[in-house]
């Protein structure tokens, strides 16, 4: 398993910057794929959608949310393969790039929320398990 860096780490920075550019590449892959004609205005989007993502995902982890990073990142890589698939395969016929990029942020949407709730059930489980210790530890002192 790879070992992530240590809450508010520099070394987040370079993992923004790989989602950042995992992203944009996956974006321009796909109208390179579909053999659209790629303007400023796609690429500007390109960009700006991918600083968001790459800043929702990176920033739980620089916070210290490994769980939350973990299962967004895993749901960003789905959503990108699906985005692909539908490319390749061309499942709707004409409408394939809105749709693969529709389909990416809907499984990415997925992600990011499935990541909030994991995190919050690790961040009770713990304070419970906390908890629980303090109140055995002062029972034992009595």
């Amino acid at each position: 398993m790879i070992k992530l860096p240590k809450k508010h780490s520099v070394k987040w920075i370079y993992i923004l910057i790989a989602l950042f550019v995992l992203t944009f590449v996956s974006m321009f892959f796909v109208t390179t794929i579909l053999d659209l004609r790629v303007s400023l205005d796609n690429l500007s989007g390109f960009a700006i959608l991918s600083l968001a993502v790459s800043l929702a995902i990176g920033l739980g982890g620089l916070l210290g949310s490994t769980a939350y990073f973990k299962t967004a990142l895993l749901f960003n890589i789905l959503g990108i393969i699906y985005m692909f698939v539908i490319t390749i395969f061309k499942t709707a016929e004409g409408w394939s790039d809105l749709v693969s990029i529709i389909s990416y942020m809907f499984i990415l949407s997925i992600g990011i929320i499935l990541g909030v709730i994991v995190q919050l059930v690790l961040i009770i489980i713990t304070g419970y398990k906390k908890k629980k210790t303090q109140t055995s530890q002062i029972q034992s002192e009595k």
